[in-house]
């Protein structure tokens, strides 16, 4: 019986053990500690999904995170920076779990993430009692902005603009396209329910008819069913709304049915990682998406080369937005100084020319930075227009 008991202790603090050693062997305690040599260190904690079919969020996000701590820790000075992690699942009560994690148990200064909304929604919740300040880079729901500062919960903080913003600049520019009737496929999970109901309400105000909206299950595979009714629904044209490796499968499927309607996205569909799913550079020719970032990197091609002889690859949205996230955070305690109450004070002074336009936290925690329309052209990613979105 002692041993069964000392196997379910052992059990139990695996992944305790495997979440605090996942960026360093060091588990200092947060709240801007100070080292041996004087420096101090901030202890970023990444919330993201590093499970399941959202995996992928979470491994990119770390990716960009990293290379952004080695490149502040590479620039000497007073702080120091580390990263943790802690896997919410990309859902509420992952959300709620990875924050308590992150605050109660390896003691970070910041929380950086969720890449996914419902899991920022479920975890930012906690930063109130725990007055620990969060920044999201790529959660897009609105409900985060209608329930941040003024008012609100004045410890969580947004960088990227979400989907209401988006929506807005987006379905006039595909109305001002001539297009009268469009259809939906997204995936079906908060950011795509999300991005959806506010897209019903632009399109309406643009004079754009929705013929059919079609939900998915992301990793699902087949979407033969979705794309025929989309093309017997009359549309002129169909947004996309999801993650590149889904688009890239339904992208060759959209080809074998036949349908010639012109496609738009919104998500990461414009990316090397969709040429690399494709498997044939011309597969997603004509798509117009919109997006938070620049995935031709040109805005940030330091980062990109950095990126590449780190990992061997390209960076993806979640990796850009992390590495951007980091940056703001290190004006915020440049600013502020460290620990829970100076990122704090730091993030409401931070006014940054970032790679992506203005970066400036208005009454309710929400930046407005540029907007991207892109596209891919004869297999190449070129830039529309960029959308200025600050009022």
């Amino acid at each position: 019986m002692k041993d069964k008991r000392w196997r379910m202790v052992v059990a139990l603090l695996v992944p305790v053990i495997g979440l605090a050693a996942c960026q360093s062997s060091s588990a200092s305690p947060g709240n801007g500690s100070t080292t041996g040599n004087g420096s101090t260190t901030i202890r970023i904690g990444l919330s993201a999904s590093f499970s399941g079919a959202t995996a992928f969020y979470g491994q990119q996000a770390k990716a960009g995170a990293e290379v952004a701590v080695g490149e502040l820790n590479a620039k000497g000075g007073k702080y120091k920076y580390q990263l943790v992690t802690a896997d919410d699942q990309c859902t509420p009560d992952g959300g709620s779990s990875a924050f308590g994690n992150l605050l109660d148990v390896q003691r970070v200064d910041v929380i950086l993430g969720s890449p996914c909304s419902a899991a920022t929604l479920g975890g930012m919740t906690l930063l109130p009692a725990a007055k620990a300040p969060a920044l999201t880079v790529s959660s897009t729901s609105p409900a985060i902005t209608q329930q941040a500062g003024i008012g609100g919960n004045k410890y969580m903080w947004r960088m990227n603009i979400n989907d209401d913003v988006m929506a807005t600049v987006f379905s006039k520019y595909i109305a001002a396209q001539g297009i009268k009737k469009i259809a939906i496929i997204a995936v079906n999970s908060d950011f795509g329910q999300g991005a959806v109901a506010a897209y019903k309400k632009t399109f309406a105000a643009d004079a754009v008819t929705i013929t059919t909206t079609q939900f998915y299950t992301q990793g699902g595979g087949d979407f033969r069913t979705q794309l025929t009714n989309i093309g017997a629904s009359g549309a002129q044209a169909m947004l996309i709304i999801g993650a590149y490796q889904d688009a890239a499968v339904m992208m060759r499927q959209f080809k074998e049915l036949g349908l010639g309607i012109r496609v738009y996205a919104r998500g990461d569909v414009v990316s090397t990682g969709f040429q690399q799913a494709a498997g044939s550079p011309g597969l997603g020719n004509g798509i117009q998406e919109a997006d938070n970032w620049d995935p031709s990197y040109q805005a940030y091609p330091g980062f990109a080369k950095a990126y590449w002889q780190k990992f061997h690859g390209d960076p993806q949205s979640y990796a850009v937005q992390a590495w951007l996230g980091m940056q703001v955070i290190a004006q915020a305690v440049a600013a502020g100084g460290g620990g829970l109450a100076g990122i704090e004070r730091g993030l409401a002074t931070v006014s940054w020319s970032s790679p992506i336009g203005p970066v400036k936290f208005d009454a309710h925690h929400q930046a407005h930075h540029d907007m991207f329309i892109m596209t891919f052209d004869h297999g190449m990613i070129k830039m529309v227009k960029r959308i200025h979105t600050a009022g």
